[in-house]
Protein backbone atom coordinates (compact mmCIF):
# COMPACT_ATOMS: atom_id res chain seq x y z
CA UNK A 1 0.00 0.00 0.00
CA UNK A 2 1.32 3.69 -0.87
CA UNK A 3 1.72 6.04 2.22
CA UNK A 4 -0.01 9.35 1.98
CA UNK A 5 3.17 11.12 2.87
CA UNK A 6 1.43 14.07 4.96
CA UNK A 7 1.28 11.12 7.69
CA UNK A 8 4.46 9.85 7.42
CA UNK A 9 6.05 11.46 10.69
CA UNK A 10 2.75 9.93 12.75
CA UNK A 11 3.34 6.44 11.92
CA UNK A 12 7.44 6.97 12.22
CA UNK A 13 6.79 8.28 15.60
CA UNK A 14 4.29 5.42 16.49
CA UNK A 15 6.83 2.85 15.33
CA UNK A 16 10.17 3.94 13.79
CA UNK A 17 11.45 4.06 10.22
CA UNK A 18 9.77 2.37 7.57
CA UNK A 19 10.39 -0.46 4.97
CA UNK A 20 10.92 0.91 1.54
CA UNK A 21 10.48 -0.90 -2.02
CA UNK A 22 11.54 1.62 -5.01
CA UNK A 23 9.74 4.34 -4.40
CA UNK A 24 6.62 3.18 -2.19
CA UNK A 25 6.39 3.19 1.10
CA UNK A 26 5.51 -0.40 2.51
CA UNK A 27 3.87 -0.64 5.57
CA UNK A 28 4.07 -3.57 8.25
CA UNK A 29 0.49 -4.40 8.88
CA UNK A 30 0.62 -2.43 12.73
CA UNK A 31 1.37 0.36 10.12
CA UNK A 32 -1.57 -0.01 7.93
CA UNK A 33 -3.80 -0.53 10.98
CA UNK A 34 -3.05 2.84 12.66
CA UNK A 35 -2.52 4.44 9.44
CA UNK A 36 -6.05 3.66 8.23
CA UNK A 37 -7.29 5.00 12.16
CA UNK A 38 -4.53 8.01 11.71
CA UNK A 39 -6.68 8.84 8.51
CA UNK A 40 -10.50 8.45 9.81
CA UNK A 41 -9.47 10.73 12.39
CA UNK A 42 -7.88 13.47 10.40
CA UNK A 43 -10.92 13.12 8.00
CA UNK A 44 -12.91 13.76 10.91
CA UNK A 45 -10.44 16.65 11.98
CA UNK A 46 -10.32 18.26 8.40
CA UNK A 47 -14.58 18.35 8.36
CA UNK A 48 -14.26 20.85 10.66
CA UNK A 49 -13.52 24.32 11.26
CA UNK A 50 -10.49 24.37 12.76
CA UNK A 51 -8.80 21.24 10.17
CA UNK A 52 -6.46 23.79 9.13
CA UNK A 53 -5.01 24.85 12.37
CA UNK A 54 -5.29 20.98 13.59
CA UNK A 55 -2.62 20.00 10.69
CA UNK A 56 -0.59 22.95 10.77
CA UNK A 57 0.10 21.63 14.66
CA UNK A 58 1.14 17.89 14.32
CA UNK A 59 4.35 18.89 12.67
CA UNK A 60 7.21 16.40 14.20
CA UNK A 61 8.04 19.02 16.82
CA UNK A 62 5.06 20.05 17.72
CA UNK A 63 3.45 16.22 18.13
CA UNK A 64 6.26 15.52 20.13
CA UNK A 65 5.66 18.43 22.37
CA UNK A 66 2.32 17.81 22.71
CA UNK A 67 2.53 13.94 23.07
CA UNK A 68 4.83 14.59 26.40
CA UNK A 69 2.56 17.52 28.22
CA UNK A 70 -0.25 15.06 28.09
CA UNK A 71 1.30 12.98 30.71
CA UNK A 72 2.13 16.25 33.35
CA UNK A 73 -0.22 19.20 32.18
CA UNK A 74 -3.18 19.85 33.17
CA UNK A 75 -6.15 20.53 30.91
CA UNK A 76 -6.56 24.04 31.88
CA UNK A 77 -2.97 24.95 31.52
CA UNK A 78 -2.67 22.97 28.19
CA UNK A 79 -5.63 24.78 27.02
CA UNK A 80 -4.06 28.05 27.66
CA UNK A 81 -1.17 27.22 26.53
CA UNK A 82 -1.79 26.30 23.25
CA UNK A 83 -4.30 29.44 22.81
CA UNK A 84 -1.60 31.82 23.78
CA UNK A 85 0.34 30.12 20.34
CA UNK A 86 -2.24 31.13 18.09
CA UNK A 87 -1.66 34.68 17.18
CA UNK A 88 -5.26 35.81 16.18
CA UNK A 89 -7.39 36.97 18.82
CA UNK A 90 -10.28 35.11 17.34
CA UNK A 91 -12.90 33.91 19.85
CA UNK A 92 -12.81 30.54 17.79
CA UNK A 93 -9.05 29.81 19.36
CA UNK A 94 -10.15 28.15 22.58
CA UNK A 95 -12.67 25.56 20.13
CA UNK A 96 -10.02 25.32 17.99
CA UNK A 97 -7.31 23.83 20.44
CA UNK A 98 -10.24 21.92 22.17
CA UNK A 99 -10.31 20.16 18.52
CA UNK A 100 -6.81 19.17 18.61
CA UNK A 101 -6.72 18.12 21.80
CA UNK A 102 -9.43 15.73 20.69
CA UNK A 103 -7.40 14.73 17.73
CA UNK A 104 -4.20 14.01 19.22
CA UNK A 105 -5.97 11.90 22.09
CA UNK A 106 -8.43 9.64 19.75
CA UNK A 107 -5.12 8.96 17.37
CA UNK A 108 -2.44 8.03 19.82
CA UNK A 109 -4.64 7.04 22.93
CA UNK A 110 -7.77 5.53 21.07
CA UNK A 111 -9.70 7.01 23.88
CA UNK A 112 -12.91 9.76 23.43
CA UNK A 113 -12.91 12.86 25.46
CA UNK A 114 -15.57 14.64 23.33
CA UNK A 115 -16.88 15.26 19.52
CA UNK A 116 -16.05 17.37 17.06
CA UNK A 117 -17.84 20.20 16.37
CA UNK A 118 -20.80 18.97 14.32
CA UNK A 119 -19.72 15.32 14.64
CA UNK A 120 -22.51 12.59 16.49
CA UNK A 121 -21.11 10.20 19.36
CA UNK A 122 -23.48 7.69 18.41
CA UNK A 123 -23.74 7.11 22.30
CA UNK A 124 -20.32 6.13 22.38
CA UNK A 125 -18.25 6.37 26.07
CA UNK A 126 -16.44 9.26 26.54
CA UNK A 127 -13.59 9.72 29.30
CA UNK A 128 -14.25 12.69 31.76
CA UNK A 129 -11.32 15.07 31.34
CA UNK A 130 -11.62 17.70 33.97
CA UNK A 131 -9.58 20.99 33.91
CA UNK A 132 -7.41 20.82 36.69
CA UNK A 133 -6.14 16.95 35.83
CA UNK A 134 -4.23 15.58 33.02
CA UNK A 135 -5.25 13.07 30.58
CA UNK A 136 -3.06 10.58 32.36
CA UNK A 137 -4.71 10.89 35.23
CA UNK A 138 -8.28 10.82 33.68
CA UNK A 139 -7.29 7.66 31.86
CA UNK A 140 -6.53 5.72 34.94
CA UNK A 141 -9.60 7.79 37.06
CA UNK A 142 -12.14 6.40 34.55
CA UNK A 143 -10.89 2.90 34.51
CA UNK A 144 -10.70 2.91 38.16
CA UNK A 145 -14.02 3.24 38.43
CA UNK A 146 -15.06 0.81 36.14
CA UNK A 147 -13.06 -1.56 38.71
CA UNK A 148 -14.77 -0.24 41.82
CA UNK A 149 -18.33 -1.50 40.29
CA UNK A 150 -17.81 -4.79 41.33
CA UNK A 151 -20.62 -7.50 40.86
CA UNK A 152 -22.18 -10.08 43.46
CA UNK A 153 -21.41 -13.10 41.94
CA UNK A 154 -18.71 -15.18 40.17
CA UNK A 155 -19.02 -16.63 37.06
CA UNK A 156 -17.14 -19.30 34.97
CA UNK A 157 -16.95 -18.54 31.44
CA UNK A 158 -16.49 -22.25 29.70
CA UNK A 159 -15.17 -22.83 26.43
CA UNK A 160 -17.99 -22.03 24.68
CA UNK A 161 -17.88 -18.46 25.61
CA UNK A 162 -16.69 -16.87 23.03
CA UNK A 163 -17.83 -14.69 19.79
CA UNK A 164 -19.26 -16.53 17.46
CA UNK A 165 -21.08 -18.28 20.01
CA UNK A 166 -22.26 -15.05 21.01
CA UNK A 167 -23.51 -14.08 17.58
CA UNK A 168 -24.87 -17.47 16.45
CA UNK A 169 -26.87 -18.68 19.82
CA UNK A 170 -27.06 -15.26 21.79
CA UNK A 171 -28.38 -12.93 19.70
CA UNK A 172 -25.57 -10.69 20.59
CA UNK A 173 -23.67 -9.05 16.95
CA UNK A 174 -20.54 -7.85 17.46
CA UNK A 175 -19.18 -4.78 16.15
CA UNK A 176 -15.88 -4.11 16.46
CA UNK A 177 -14.57 -0.20 17.76
CA UNK A 178 -11.43 1.07 18.24
CA UNK A 179 -12.58 3.28 21.40
CA UNK A 180 -10.62 1.63 24.69
CA UNK A 181 -13.43 2.98 26.87
CA UNK A 182 -16.25 1.11 24.95
CA UNK A 183 -14.77 -2.48 24.76
CA UNK A 184 -17.47 -4.85 26.21
CA UNK A 185 -19.39 -2.23 26.05
CA UNK A 186 -23.46 -4.21 25.70
CA UNK A 187 -26.04 -2.43 24.03
CA UNK A 188 -30.20 -3.33 24.87
CA UNK A 189 -31.80 -2.85 21.72
CA UNK A 190 -35.40 -1.13 21.80
CA UNK A 191 -36.90 -3.67 19.98
CA UNK A 192 -37.26 -6.84 21.16
CA UNK A 193 -36.32 -8.51 17.75
CA UNK A 194 -33.21 -6.67 16.92
CA UNK A 195 -30.39 -8.52 18.37
CA UNK A 196 -27.98 -6.44 21.55
CA UNK A 197 -24.79 -4.89 20.06
CA UNK A 198 -21.19 -5.91 21.47
CA UNK A 199 -18.16 -3.51 21.25
CA UNK A 200 -15.13 -5.11 20.99
CA UNK A 201 -11.82 -3.07 20.63
CA UNK A 202 -9.45 -5.24 18.27
CA UNK A 203 -6.50 -3.16 18.27
CA UNK A 204 -3.89 -5.81 19.34
CA UNK A 205 -0.84 -3.69 18.14
CA UNK A 206 -2.14 -0.50 20.06
CA UNK A 207 -2.44 -2.65 23.21
CA UNK A 208 1.23 -4.29 22.65
CA UNK A 209 2.42 -0.62 21.93
CA UNK A 210 1.03 0.52 25.27
CA UNK A 211 2.18 -2.37 27.02
CA UNK A 212 5.90 -0.88 26.22
CA UNK A 213 4.71 2.85 26.86
CA UNK A 214 2.98 1.60 30.77
CA UNK A 215 0.77 4.85 30.21
CA UNK A 216 -2.61 3.00 31.00
CA UNK A 217 -3.26 1.62 34.49
CA UNK A 218 -1.41 -1.27 35.76
CA UNK A 219 -2.80 -4.40 34.26
CA UNK A 220 -5.39 -2.45 32.27
CA UNK A 221 -3.77 -3.82 28.49
CA UNK A 222 -2.97 -7.32 29.85
CA UNK A 223 -6.40 -7.70 30.66
CA UNK A 224 -7.40 -6.53 27.62
CA UNK A 225 -5.26 -8.68 25.63
CA UNK A 226 -7.24 -11.62 27.85
CA UNK A 227 -10.67 -11.21 27.08
CA UNK A 228 -9.64 -11.00 23.16
CA UNK A 229 -8.05 -14.41 24.05
CA UNK A 230 -11.40 -15.33 25.78
CA UNK A 231 -13.46 -13.91 22.41
CA UNK A 232 -11.70 -15.56 20.14
CA UNK A 233 -9.42 -18.68 21.08
CA UNK A 234 -6.70 -19.16 19.09
CA UNK A 235 -7.03 -23.10 18.07
CA UNK A 236 -10.76 -23.25 17.52
CA UNK A 237 -12.01 -23.69 13.69
CA UNK A 238 -15.52 -22.25 14.54
CA UNK A 239 -14.05 -18.85 15.67
CA UNK A 240 -11.32 -19.06 12.79
CA UNK A 241 -13.64 -19.34 9.99
CA UNK A 242 -15.95 -17.00 11.81
CA UNK A 243 -13.22 -14.27 12.43
CA UNK A 244 -11.86 -14.55 8.61
CA UNK A 245 -15.72 -13.62 7.68
CA UNK A 246 -15.97 -10.74 9.41
CA UNK A 247 -12.21 -9.53 8.11
CA UNK A 248 -13.63 -9.94 4.69
CA UNK A 249 -17.24 -8.07 5.58
CA UNK A 250 -15.39 -4.90 7.06
CA UNK A 251 -15.05 -1.40 5.11
CA UNK A 252 -11.94 -1.00 7.08
CA UNK A 253 -9.06 -2.88 8.91
CA UNK A 254 -9.70 -5.37 11.45
CA UNK A 255 -6.08 -6.53 13.38
CA UNK A 256 -5.96 -10.18 12.48
CA UNK A 257 -3.91 -10.43 15.78
CA UNK A 258 -6.68 -10.42 18.05
CA UNK A 259 -7.83 -13.89 17.47
CA UNK A 260 -4.14 -15.23 17.43
CA UNK A 261 -3.78 -14.49 20.90
CA UNK A 262 -2.00 -17.25 23.49
CA UNK A 263 -4.82 -19.23 24.35
CA UNK A 264 -6.13 -18.86 28.41
CA UNK A 265 -5.39 -21.32 31.02
CA UNK A 266 -8.62 -23.08 32.87
CA UNK A 267 -7.55 -20.76 36.10
CA UNK A 268 -8.15 -17.90 33.53
CA UNK A 269 -11.47 -18.55 32.63
CA UNK A 270 -13.40 -16.92 35.32
CA UNK A 271 -14.74 -13.43 36.22
CA UNK A 272 -13.37 -12.75 39.38
CA UNK A 273 -9.59 -12.79 37.67
CA UNK A 274 -10.57 -9.69 35.98
CA UNK A 275 -10.90 -6.12 37.84
CA UNK A 276 -11.53 -3.48 35.28
CA UNK A 277 -13.66 -5.64 32.60
CA UNK A 278 -15.29 -8.06 35.51
CA UNK A 279 -18.25 -5.86 36.01
CA UNK A 280 -18.83 -6.06 32.14
CA UNK A 281 -18.13 -9.94 31.40
CA UNK A 282 -20.56 -10.89 34.46
CA UNK A 283 -23.48 -8.62 32.06
CA UNK A 284 -22.35 -10.44 28.79
CA UNK A 285 -22.43 -14.16 30.68
CA UNK A 286 -25.96 -13.16 31.97
CA UNK A 287 -27.19 -12.25 28.69
CA UNK A 288 -25.80 -15.18 27.09
CA UNK A 289 -27.05 -17.60 29.48
CA UNK A 290 -30.61 -16.21 29.00
CA UNK A 291 -30.39 -16.49 25.76
CA UNK A 292 -32.05 -19.38 23.86
CA UNK A 293 -32.08 -20.48 20.65
CA UNK A 294 -33.83 -19.51 17.53
CA UNK A 295 -34.18 -22.25 15.01
CA UNK A 296 -33.77 -26.01 14.78
CA UNK A 297 -30.50 -25.57 13.90
CA UNK A 298 -29.75 -23.56 16.85
CA UNK A 299 -31.20 -26.07 18.96
CA UNK A 300 -28.79 -28.61 17.32
CA UNK A 301 -25.93 -26.39 17.81
CA UNK A 302 -26.23 -25.32 20.89
CA UNK A 303 -24.98 -27.15 23.15
CA UNK A 304 -24.20 -24.47 26.41
CA UNK A 305 -26.23 -26.71 28.75
CA UNK A 306 -25.97 -30.77 27.63
CA UNK A 307 -28.15 -31.53 29.91
CA UNK A 308 -31.08 -29.57 28.54
CA UNK A 309 -30.20 -30.06 25.32
CA UNK A 310 -30.39 -33.95 25.42
CA UNK A 311 -33.85 -33.84 27.59
CA UNK A 312 -35.19 -31.58 24.70
CA UNK A 313 -33.93 -33.87 21.47
CA UNK A 314 -35.05 -37.33 23.42
CA UNK A 315 -38.15 -35.63 24.21
CA UNK A 316 -38.22 -34.36 20.40
CA UNK A 317 -37.23 -38.13 19.14
CA UNK A 318 -40.16 -39.47 21.16
CA UNK A 319 -42.95 -37.21 19.96
CA UNK A 320 -41.53 -37.91 16.11
CA UNK A 321 -41.73 -41.27 17.19
CA UNK A 322 -45.20 -41.14 18.07
CA UNK A 323 -46.28 -39.07 15.26
CA UNK A 324 -44.90 -41.68 12.92
CA UNK A 325 -46.39 -44.74 14.52
CA UNK A 326 -49.51 -43.00 14.63
CA UNK A 327 -49.59 -42.14 11.56
CA UNK A 328 -48.61 -45.76 10.66
CA UNK A 329 -51.35 -47.27 12.79
CA UNK A 330 -53.81 -44.91 11.00
CA UNK A 331 -52.70 -45.93 7.46
CA UNK A 332 -53.01 -49.48 8.45
CA UNK A 333 -56.26 -49.46 10.40
CA UNK A 334 -57.83 -47.15 6.58
CA UNK A 335 -56.39 -50.25 4.94
CA UNK A 336 -57.77 -52.65 7.35
CA UNK A 337 -61.75 -50.97 6.89
CA UNK A 338 -61.34 -51.05 3.35
CA UNK A 339 -60.32 -54.28 2.84
CA UNK A 340 -63.08 -55.18 4.96
CA UNK A 341 -65.55 -53.21 2.82
CA UNK A 342 -63.85 -54.82 -0.50
CA UNK A 343 -62.54 -58.04 0.07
Amino acid sequence: MALDPSSTIDISRAFGPMNTNGHDQQLSNSQLLFHTHYMRMRSLANNTAHGQYIQSRISRDSLTDLLSRFQSETRNHLTATLVHDIPSADDTREAAVQSLLIFILRTWWMCRIGNFPGELGHGQTCVPWLGDSSFLDAVSEFFHKQAINKPNKTLELGKSFKACNLERFGQIRIMWTSNLPDHLRLYDPSDDNEPYLLLVFHQVWFLERQRDLGLFPAGLVEETLLTLALLLPKYDLATTKWFRMQIKSMDYCLDSRAAELDPLEPSQRSTAGFHYWESRLVVLKNVYDASEPMTITHWWRDRRRRVQWATFWIAALVLMLTIFFGIVQSIEGALQVYKAYHP
